[in-house]
């Protein structure tokens, strides 16, 4: 019997990212930097049930630093203590995978990572 896959979790550093959030979604729950675009979507989204958080965008914002910094929230809220089973991916839109955010992710107990054509996965 195969096991089921881990709930995955979209990080979106992107601030025009907007419609694409509709797929995302249904997928898993989200955590969207807020722009005028990306905020108008998420609260449609959330009116119809979907479980968006969004964030706001630092004045010294820098995807991947702020990426990283964000991944102490996303492991409070969705991690081995909040949930089961708790998420074990993680999809990052609008940023890099660069060394820095590679080791804060392998601080969390990600081990696998996979550039996609628009974005990273990160699986524990």
């Amino acid at each position: 019997m195969q096991e089921p896959e881990a709930p995955m979790v979209a990080l979106v550093l992107e601030k025009n990212f907007g419609e694409q959030l509709t797929s995302i979604v249904k997928r898993g729950e989200a955590w969207v930097v807020a722009s005028p675009g990306n905020t108008e979507v998420a609260s449609r989204l959330i009116a119809e049930g979907y479980h968006i958080t969004t964030f706001r965008r630092p004045d010294n914002f820098v995807p991947e630093s702020t990426g990283a910094g964000m991944l102490e929230n996303i492991e409070l809220h969705h991690g081995k203590y909040s949930r089961s089973p708790p998420y074990g991916r993680l999809e990052v839109y609008g940023a890099e995978l660069n060394d820095e955010f590679r080791r804060e992710l392998e601080s969390y107990d990600f081990r696998e990572f996979a550039v996609k054509a628009n974005h990273f996965e990160a699986r524990k």
